[in-house]
């Protein structure tokens, strides 16, 4: 209904009175409404109200706003203004914000019959009443019994360590593990422990890896027996069950490692077991030594049960004395001392050099000693009862000896000279024959020395001489 001009009927001009039901704003709007229409309270020196259709957002907002009445279009929204009501009723509301009743209630509730659905007094009295039945019992694992109505009955099923008596459930700690105190395990398995300290007795077993990090220099592992007999304790066995043990096979392995200048992980050396024959019956084995040699892993030593052996230009280098109760082979030289000295070597088969500065000689003298000269070596020497000796007729028992008397020291002739004269060395033993002076030219004796020359008592002295031997007595 348009405003036309009032009746003087129709105005108190101190309160403006209108008679007309209804009031028609923006009367003039043809088409799709595009302005907000409303009306705009003037408050003064305070930020005007007003109740007006928010065509934005197609709603009757109450607000605050600079609006006065002049604008035909979007109403400047300053702040939303409280409304307060008695009753506020809604087909279907979506509320934006939370709600504070304070001290308020929300009354006339229907029962709850989605998660989400609020629940009023008398509905959650019902469900959880303890004077009422509980409804929708049913057993988990460890019960029996249960309902969906009225009186349910639930059974406690015992077990280890655990009794249900009629009025409450029993657990014994000494067979059931808990959270505090101190508990024995025993035949349990655990995954995935971390372990801070433990101490036990028995037996155990761990399938995966163990690892035992410690911050000191301490003993890391420290095993123990109080066992006192003579049998080997403790044991430590590394075992290899392998389904198809075979000849060369590694086994178990100590590493040691550590670290490098570049603040890398290095395996400095390794001690491991392998089977030499896996035959049954005529098994044999290796402990085989490795170290790290200019940066890489290199096999240095093997003990097999038949020789110990040093590989990749390994060296022996004794401290001491070494006795060997074997034989000594070798596809090299032996030195003795230094590079520089005496070397023992075979030049060609079945020919041994001995080469070298030094040689070992007597010196021309019983006492043996060394040289650097070969022309005074007496490469054949004698034990005289301990003392080694160069081969010589006194040294022999032959010729002069012994206070400078001559002749066979220690001899025995099959006919004594004695009352026989003198001994002719040009005639026959038994001293017949013809005496040959000087003995024949060119001949040689029955060791191939020559005779060209006349010897007396086996002593060249380049001339013919009777010797009286004198007489055995």
């Amino acid at each position: 209904m348009p405003f036309t001009m009032p009746k003087a009927s129709q105005i108190n001009f101190d309160v403006t009175n209108i008679t007309d039901p209804l009031i028609r704003l923006n009367s003039g709007e043809s088409g799709s409404a595009d302005k907000d229409a409303g009306i705009v309270i003037e408050r003064g020196s305070d930020t005007n109200a007003a109740i007006i259709y928010d065509e934005s957002a197609n709603e009757f907002v109450v607000i605050n706003t600079n609006e006065t009445g002049t604008t035909s279009g979007n109403v400047t929204i300053a702040s939303y203004a409280p409304l307060q009501v008695s009753t506020f009723k809604s087909s279907g509301a979506t509320m934006t914000g939370a709600i504070a009743m304070g001290t308020n209630k929300i009354t006339g509730m229907g029962d709850p019959t989605a998660n989400q659905d609020a629940a009023t007094k008398a509905y959650v009295d019902t469900q959880v009443s303890s004077t009422g039945d509980i409804t929708s019992i049913v057993a988990g694992a460890g019960l029996t019994g249960g309902a969906t109505s009225g009186d349910a009955t639930l059974n406690v099923v015992g077990g280890t360590g655990i009794t249900a008596n009629a009025d409450d459930i029993e657990v014994d700690t000494s067979v059931v593990t808990t959270l505090t105190g101190t508990q024995t395990l025993t035949n349990k398995t655990i995954t995935n422990p971390t372990i801070n300290a433990f101490s036990g007795t028995g037996n155990g077993s761990i399938t995966g890896t163990l690892s035992i990090v410690t911050t000191t220099t301490d003993d890391s592992l420290l095993l123990t027996t109080t066992e006192d007999s003579s049998s080997a304790a403790p044991v430590i066995t590394l075992k290899r069950n392998s389904s198809s043990p075979a000849d060369a096979d590694y086994l178990g392995q100590l590493k040691f490692k550590g670290e490098n200048d570049a603040d890398q992980e290095v395996v400095y050396a390794k001690i491991t077991g392998k089977i030499l024959d896996a035959s049954d019956g005529t098994e044999d084995g290796i402990i085989e030594f490795a170290n790290t040699k200019a940066g890489s892993n290199t096999i240095t030593a093997r003990l097999r049960s038949d020789s110990f052996q040093l590989l990749n230009s390994t060296g022996l280098s004794v401290a001491g004395t070494t006795t060997l109760t074997g034989d000594v082979t070798t596809g090299a030289n032996i030195e003795l001392g230094h590079a520089s000295d005496t070397t023992i070597a075979r030049s060609s088969s079945g020919v041994v050099t001995i080469e070298g500065n030094t040689i070992l000689t007597t010196g021309n003298s019983d006492t043996p000693s060394t040289t650097t000269d070969s022309g005074d070596a007496d490469f054949v020497l004698i034990d005289d009862g301990g003392t080694m000796k160069k081969i010589t007729p006194t040294n022999l028992g032959v010729g002069s000896g012994g206070g400078g008397a001559s002749g066979f020291q220690s001899s025995t002739f099959t006919t004594a000279p004695a009352s026989e004269g003198n001994f002719d060395l040009a005639k026959q033993q038994n001293q017949t024959g013809s005496a040959e002076t000087p003995f024949t030219a060119g001949a040689q004796d029955a060791f191939g020395v020559s005779l060209g020359e006349v010897y007396t008592m086996m002593e060249p002295i380049g001339s013919t001489s009777s010797v009286d031997l004198g007489a055995f007595s």
